[in-house]
């Protein structure tokens, strides 16, 4: 949770959320083609408390959800957007319903984004952390 409270806090401060490959397909809210992120990279400057912030965000809306499942006697079929990239999501959800006939599916025009700065990021709010217990 904490990866993906970064990767967040870094979209808020660049603008942007999602890097795209073709403008003409499917094109999720605040995304810029691939070719401009270079232009549009900027060093983002750390701060503890948006980033413990956000990470408490996403505790808790995790913690609503497995409550919700259990309560309901539903087990979900998580999938982690970092595994995307190296699975068809389509294909794992059919798999998982018992749907066997073959699925079109064409290029991923996402991209996920560097992770210089996450990891720069979480060395520096891990370091914060700790130093504060």
């Amino acid at each position: 949770m904490l990866d993906q409270a970064i990767s967040h806090y870094i979209a808020q401060k660049r603008g942007f959320y999602h890097t795209i490959a073709d403008p003409s397909r499917y094109v999720p809210g605040a995304s810029i083609v691939r070719s401009m992120f270079k232009k549009k990279e900027v060093d983002i400057p750390y701060e503890f408390q948006p980033i413990i912030s956000e990470w408490s965000k996403l505790e808790r809306d995790n913690l609503i959800w497995k409550s919700f499942f259990a309560e309901s006697g539903i087990e979900p079929l998580v999938l982690w957007y970092e595994d995307a990239q190296h699975q068809n999501s389509a294909e794992v959800i059919a798999k998982h319903f018992g749907l066997t006939y073959p699925l079109k599916t064409g290029p991923r025009n996402l991209s996920k984004l560097p992770q210089l700065q996450n990891i720069r990021l979480k060395k520096l709010f891990l370091a914060d952390l700790f130093s504060r217990a």
